[in-house]
């Protein structure tokens, strides 16, 4: 992969996570940039690093994704310890779901009240879950869209984490998540 294959990449995640219209995997996460744009950035070599390090278009688009989930959006920011956390969670996502629903049970009497209050968001900047647990608890019900609309909040905090879980989603669900056996583990937690 060169440099500026892993820019268009980069571009493609920066505008899918700030834009609401963009969606990066519907348009196969390229932008309209040129190539001359590219290579008169002072920051290329970034990038052309990316590109000789991580051959593989999956990889790259993990590594960005990494980044953006932590809030970095400068490639000189950008941090290999970010993408290595980001791949033990995804190496071990079922057992990291299993025990983030065991701590969404403990502070929860069901998983409807999961579903309909602000309990996991509240987990998620607290740092005792991760954002995956709550995207696949939205892939599973479908339920960060109606809780945007239902909660009070002045300040943003809750608005702004579910659309980054909304634009998350749309990423994590090109990997082959066994939702069945995701299902089953919500209802072993929460059958008592």
């Amino acid at each position: 992969m060169n440099g500026y294959t892993a820019y268009q990449i980069y571009l493609s995640l920066k505008l899918h996570f700030t834009n609401d219209s963009y969606d990066a995997t519907k348009y196969g996460f390229k932008t309209s940039s040129k190539e001359s744009t590219f290579s008169r950035r002072k920051d290329r070599f970034f990038f052309e690093r990316i590109g000789r390090k991580y051959k593989e278009t999956d990889i790259v688009i993990d590594y960005f994704t990494a980044n953006f989930l932590v809030g970095v959006k400068w490639i000189g920011d950008m941090r290999e310890e970010n993408y290595s956390k980001y791949e033990k969670r995804m190496q071990s996502l079922s057992y990291e779901f299993e025990k983030d629903l065991r701590t969404l049970s403990e502070q929860s009497d069901s998983f409807d009240q999961i579903c309909t209050t602000t309990i996991p968001l509240d987990c998620l900047l607290a740092d005792e879950i991760s954002a995956e647990t709550i995207a696949i608890i939205d892939l599973l019900v479908n339920n960060l869209k109606r809780l945007k609309k239902d909660i009070s909040d002045p300040l943003g905090m809750y608005t702004e984490q579910i659309e980054n879980i909304l634009k998350y989603k749309l990423l994590l669900s090109r990997r082959n998540i066994p939702a069945e056996k995701l299902a089953k583990t919500v209802r072993k937690v929460f059958t008592k």
